[in-house]
């Protein structure tokens, strides 16, 4: 992968990145009336369009698509649909009131979301001081770089603290979607 994509997606703001596109994910099955296979959820679809995009699986180029949220939606899509395809998803019969589709306006209920997830995602960092400084750092817009700049801490600890908030959000996500 480039070194300048690669600069690109350390210093992108993930936390907002990531409710976005488990959102889509989540929106995405719903109005195609898809029920991923046993063990597979949502938020795992996003983390693997994430995943393929950082390891270079996918590669993304900012010239062409700049747009990074964009372009994982498609890498979500893509994985939804192989899921689809290879393990045996089914299509569900749900109610087409309560189907939302994908790209719809609905910010209140997003909204409601996003601090439902913060909230619990505060709780769960609780005992991890680098996680809670690069969430910190992310609501306040900070690149990873500048996180571990202004709190002199190593960038290899700041890469692992984004791990581990990555596996916090997904955990938190997930618990969520399930309504637990």
């Amino acid at each position: 992968m480039d070194e300048s994509v690669l600069q690109l997606l350390d210093e992108h703001d993930w936390t907002k990145t990531i409710y976005a596109l488990s959102a889509y994910v989540i929106s995405l099955c719903r109005w195609k009336k898809i029920a991923l296979p046993s063990g597979v959820e949502e938020s795992d679809i996003a983390m693997q369009a994430i995943e393929k995009v950082y390891t270079g699986e996918r590669n993304w180029n900012p010239g062409q698509e700049p747009d990074l949220l964009r372009y994982l939606k498609g890498v979500a899509r893509s994985l939804v649909s192989n899921e689809l395809r290879l393990a045996g998803a089914t299509v569900l019969p749900l109610d087409d009131e309560s189907v939302v589709e994908p790209n719809v306006s609905f910010d209140l209920d997003q909204e409601l979301y996003f601090r439902q997830v913060n909230k619990e995602i505060a709780v769960q960092m609780i005992g991890d001081p680098v996680c809670a400084i690069i969430y910190k750092g992310f609501k306040d817009g900070m690149t990873l770089q500048e996180i571990s700049q202004e709190y002199m801490i190593d960038i290899g600890d700041i890469r692992n603290g984004r791990r581990r908030l990555h596996r916090i959000a997904v955990k938190v996500i997930d618990q969520l979607s399930k309504g637990t």
